[in-house]
């Protein structure tokens, strides 16, 4: 019997020292699945000046991030930041399973918008994206955020717009020594001026 119950106890701590894996909270029992995605190694994070819209209102500051992900369903992308021009997040149905990875961290549906015009659809990883502001360090919620642009896409798109303007202007082609009409230049020929036609009257 003292056999048995520590074969149970070795079991059971083997069990306990596996690494957990997310779970979808929706469904009878849940349904497991894989990890989402590595974190980041610090060094590998760019700062990025971005503008965000959430259910708590508006908010600047920077984000520092290697990559963003989005799992669509091709396969999973891994987009730089620097190629964005806007995330807009969805909502989530109200059958749609939750995924949760960690405090504050989840795949959230979503659009994101390239600087060239494309769009990808999936699921955003979000993973702890941290906002540095001027009050300080604020970790964005995945469940209330509504568009998050990354800033210089509006100078970008301004500069664009008045190249596109000048292309449009018509070319004017002025010559030197042009005569104003009714009147003829000197050295010309065919044709008689108005101070000619009156002579001969």
């Amino acid at each position: 019997m003292r056999m048995i119950s520590m074969a149970v106890v070795v079991f059971a701590l083997s069990l306990a020292s596996r690494p957990a894996v997310a779970q979808f909270g929706g469904g009878q029992g849940g349904m497991m699945m894989g990890p989402l995605s590595a974190a980041p190694k610090p060094g590998s994070l760019k700062p990025y000046p971005v503008q965000v819209e959430s259910g708590g209102g508006h908010v600047s500051g920077t984000l520092r991030l290697a990559t963003v992900v989005l799992r669509s369903d091709l396969g999973q992308y891994e987009i730089k930041p620097e190629k964005v021009r806007e995330i807009r997040f969805l909502a989530r149905q109200a059958n749609e399973p939750y995924v949760q990875i960690g405090y504050l961290s989840a795949p959230v549906p979503g659009v994101i918008v390239t600087r060239t015009g494309e769009e990808l659809k999936g699921n955003v990883i979000v993973q702890q994206w941290q906002l540095e502001t001027e009050l300080g360090t604020l970790t964005l919620n995945p469940d209330t955020l509504k568009l998050l642009t990354f800033a210089g896409h509006e100078k970008e798109k301004a500069g664009k717009e008045k190249a596109e303007k000048e292309k449009e202007k018509p070319a004017r082609l002025t010559l030197p020594g042009n005569a104003p009409t009714g009147t003829r230049s000197p050295g010309s020929r065919g044709g008689t001026s108005s101070n000619e036609a009156a002579s001969q009257k």
